[in-house]
């Protein structure tokens, strides 16, 4: 197995490049909830957009809604089910690439915030987010869009380690967006494409039994288009005490009541390593099953899924990088290759302003090199090495300086999701004959070419912070010295 061979590193690294912004997921935050209160103000949120294209002119949003496409429905596979099992609320089993589903629209929505400069990308003016129609359509109601959402199924590994049945039915099928759907892919001008995504709109096959919900407090965190909240529907949510001031020490403990509310975050895509990951089990399967695990695809179909969602992956994440056309274990190195630099650039920024992620399993990393997911993300407020908001992760696998271990452990990951695209056949003993020469460069990315990246981005880093013109050893000695001094009893 690749992951055998791609030993990552536990070298703790220092702080990041200077530079921009981090990537981020722009977001309309856009909280409904049901009637606009007197005297509520619409918050407006900046920031650095994710993509950058000439934004089309200001319009309404039915304009917004007719240059709404989904390259997933054209290009990609439906649940076997989809149509048979709409609205697709239920949780189940699902073997497409993606699955239709009906938004739970939050009952009597307001808009809490909207996003000027994420507005104006979309082609939308500033007072049509203040209009009825953004508010409904942003809570989840789309009777006026004639649109569908679709969820996607995905997998998951922890710090490398395939869970391979984190879903109630035992054999990973029912899992991925539990309370996301995509509303669809809004062109802009310059050939820029926003997906637009409802994070807690409700339950869809991949719910495992929970409620679907998002809820205001946690709602706020995200850099969102918009957030809407509910003025009447409440759920119930572990948290803290009332002046418990050891939440960064244990995770939460107390039931509480919570306003429920659905943020939009937009992105060029929300396609993550786990997406891969899914269909490439799938397809490293036993070829002969006797039927068992019907009706899951054959390892033929699985490998087909798999390039499928590849190439789509070529198209909208990695056209820059990666020739399309080129030969497919080419295209396999290169799309990896650009992974690691986008990972290494990534946690270097996340170093810089001292930003901990919290859980940086594979189901929580794009492939884009995007931060997303804001869960337990937090700040270092005092310098701590292995610090983390994330009082699930005991062992501080994604601490502050192990993040960019953590992001090493994501591209093998990448890797070993895309052997089976350099299958060249059966191997005599059930597995999957290599395209050696391939594998031996993805090799060398992951152990020889990541570490030099990221080296060159905290390098550039710390010369810019300290106002140094190379960061060379003698520069990285005094830091050393400077760091035990601060970091003394």
């Amino acid at each position: 197995m690749l992951s055998n061979k791609f030993e990552a590193t536990s070298d703790r690294f220092g702080c990041v490049r200077h530079g921009n912004e981090l990537p981020t997921i722009a977001t309309f935050l856009l909280a409904v909830a049901a009637l606009r209160k007197p005297g509520h103000r619409m918050c407006r949120l900046g920031g650095r957009m994710a993509a950058s294209g000439a934004a089309v002119a200001s319009g309404t949003l039915p304009d917004m809604l007719r240059r709404m496409d989904s390259s997933a429905k054209r290009e990609l596979m439906a649940d076997p089910q989809n149509e048979a099992l709409y609205p697709n609320q239920e949780s189940r089993e699902s073997f497409g690439h993606y699955v239709e589903c009906q938004p739970d629209p939050l009952p009597q929505p307001y808009l809490v915030a909207a996003s000027a400069s994420m507005c104006g990308e979309l082609g939308l003016s500033a007072e049509e987010a203040k209009e009825d129609g953004f508010v409904r359509l942003f809570s989840g109601d789309l009777r006026d869009a004639t649109l569908r959402a679709i969820a996607t199924p995905y997998a998951v590994s922890v710090f490398g380690s395939p869970i391979w049945a984190p879903d109630p039915f035992g054999r990973g099928n029912g899992y991925g967006d539990g309370r996301a759907v995509s509303l669809g892919e809004v062109e802009c001008g310059g050939g820029s494409r926003w997906e637009l995504q409802l994070k807690g709109a409700g339950t869809t096959p991949f719910s495992r039994g929970g409620d679907g919900r998002a809820v205001l407090r946690s709602s706020v965190r995200e850099r969102a288009l918009s957030l809407v909240a509910s003025s009447t529907q409440r759920v119930r949510r572990m948290w803290y005490k009332e002046g418990d001031r050891g939440g960064r020490d244990h995770p939460p403990d107390t039931l509480v009541t919570e306003r429920c509310a659905i943020t939009c975050r937009a992105a060029p895509s929300f396609l993550r390593v786990g997406h891969l990951e899914l269909h490439s089990r799938r397809a490293s399967r036993p070829a002969d099953r006797g039927g068992e695990h019907d009706p899951e695809p054959t390892a033929a179909e699985a490998r087909r899924m798999l390039l499928q969602l590849f190439d789509a992956a070529v198209r909208r994440e990695f056209a820059a990088e990666v020739d399309g056309a080129a030969p497919l274990p080419q295209r396999v190195v290169g799309v990896v290759r650009a992974f690691a630099a986008r990972q290494a650039a990534l946690t270097a920024g996340w170093l810089r302003v001292g930003y901990v992620q919290g859980n940086m399993n594979s189901d929580n990393m794009l492939l884009s090199g995007r931060t997303m997911d804001y869960g337990p993300f937090g700040f270092v407020e005092q310098y701590e090495p292995l610090w983390s908001p994330f009082t699930s992760d005991a062992e501080r696998k994604f601490g502050f300086e192990r993040q960019p271990v953590a992001a090493q452990v994501n591209v093998m990951t990448l890797a070993r999701a895309l052997l089976p695209l350099l299958s060249q056949g059966d191997d005599g003993n059930g597995g999957m004959r290599l395209d050696e020469a391939a594998v031996s460069q993805l090799q060398a990315v992951v152990e020889d070419e990541y570490p030099q990246l990221l080296r060159a981005e905290l390098g550039a880093m710390h010369a810019a912070k300290l106002g140094l013109a190379t960061w060379d050893q003698a520069s990285r000695r005094r830091a050393a010295r400077s760091r035990a001094l601060v970091t003394r009893p």
